[in-house]
């Protein structure tokens, strides 16, 4: 049995997402071949990540091994200890 989830009003008015045509069919219709087709939809990009986001992605992985418990439930603590 289905269990209906509730719909924010708001989504229901957005347009469905159309994916992008294959580069084999792009290529078809241009008479070109598809090695000489860079996809750029669908956030992709020829030249990989740029230095600023690989820099990014390094500081998260480097704290991702911390649990954000442990700094939330230090500071609920702190904040309700007064009152017990």
């Amino acid at each position: 049995m289905a269990i209906p989830l509730p719909l924010n009003p708001a989504l229901a008015q957005l347009p469905v997402y159309q994916p992008g045509r294959p580069i084999e069919e792009v290529a078809r219709e241009l008479g070109m071949p598809a090695r000489e087709i860079i996809k750029l939809a669908s956030n992709e990009n020829p030249n990989g990540p740029s230095p600023a986001a690989l820099r990014a992605m390094e500081q998260a992985l480097r704290q991702l091994h911390r649990s954000e418990e442990r700094r939330v439930g230090k500071e609920c603590r702190s904040r309700w200890s007064p009152y017990h």
